[in-house]
């Protein structure tokens, strides 16, 4: 009989053992972050092209952890318009960073800009850059763009 209650004990502990680390592996399964964009690869998920150029567009992140990539700022405009009331929430909106290829920032530290005359993308008219690069250095060689802040773009753009 003692060894019966051996075997259980050791079964309940080994149970112990197995919940919590399918727990963390879960936990950490779930929480994703920012992924590069995979040039020529990934899609849009407003207009489901392919993105061709890392100097534009944006991720959403859910809080599921899913990745949704966007090929301009204007389809992730688009795409966070007609999903707001769904209750699908966002731990992650991030944009590329114009002046730093490949790179994403939050809208919260990024500065965007209408731009008219973009050669290697005329359909799109938003770029975004951080706050720091737009102050010492995109003000002094544009001095007449006009940046806004993200509430400023979800109230003024409309999309494409």
């Amino acid at each position: 009989m003692a060894i019966g209650n051996t075997k259980i004990v050791l079964q309940k502990n080994i149970c112990y053992m197995k919940y919590p680390t399918l727990l963390l592996l879960y936990l950490f399964s779930c929480s994703r972050g920012p992924e590069p964009f995979l040039h020529g690869i990934d899609k849009c998920a407003a207009c489901h092209e392919t993105i061709q150029n890392t100097r534009y567009g944006g991720e959403l992140i859910t809080v599921k952890g899913k990745v949704l990539k966007f090929d301009s700022i204007e389809c992730l405009l688009k795409y966070y318009k007609e999903h707001e009331f769904t209750g699908e929430g966002y731990t992650w909106i991030l944009v590329a960073d114009y002046s730093k290829p490949g790179a994403l920032i939050n809208v919260n530290g990024a500065i965007f800009i209408r731009q008219v005359n973009l050669k290697d993308r005329p359909e799109s008219r938003l770029i975004a850059v951080s706050k720091m690069e737009y102050s010492s250095s995109y003000l002094k060689k544009y001095p007449k763009t006009r940046g806004m802040y993200w509430k400023e773009v979800l109230w003024n753009i409309t999309y494409h």
